[in-house]
């Protein structure tokens, strides 16, 4: 169970969902959306960034609260340091990766460097690619942002 879903089956109250639309990351193959969400239930609150990406049956959703977007930032930035200095490894194929709350992002190397984020835990068609993490991390890093002047 994620933070969100365990969030939301708080009974007896009344839950009111409010987003705000953040910018589109392009990926090599489909647009994921994002948005802030705040929900509240009864006199609790709660931020949560999402991440949408539509498949042929359904859509997966990775939400983020404010705490594990926080880490994973910081989990990018050292995936980026790492990156660099993997760039010249000589094996054929290695990958490492952030994991937080059913939300993963990484990058492997099979010829170059390639990024990736998987919005679901569970099932297929969750993954997306993308060559430059610098978009997603600015797109991350300005959702904290938006967290923030919510508050």
């Amino acid at each position: 169970v994620t933070k969100f879903e365990q969030f939301l089956s708080a009974t007896g109250k009344i839950i009111r969902f409010e987003d705000t639309t953040m910018p589109t990351i392009k990926t090599s193959y489909e647009n994921v959306t994002t948005r802030v969400r705040k929900v509240s239930a009864g006199p609790d609150v709660k931020y949560f960034f999402q991440l949408e990406k539509p498949t042929k049956y359904s859509t997966k959703t990775a939400s983020l609260e404010y705490t594990d977007l926080v880490e994973t930032i910081k989990a990018i930035d050292t995936l980026i340091a790492y990156s660099e200095k993997d760039k010249a490894a000589t094996v054929d194929y290695f990958e490492n990766r952030f994991v937080a709350d059913g939300f993963e992002i990484g990058y492997f190397k099979n010829k170059g460097i390639s990024w990736f984020m998987d919005l679901a835990k569970y099932g297929s068609d969750g993954t997306v690619f993308f060559p430059d993490v610098s978009v997603v991390r600015a797109i991350f890093i300005a959702a904290k942002e938006k967290i923030d002047s919510m508050k």
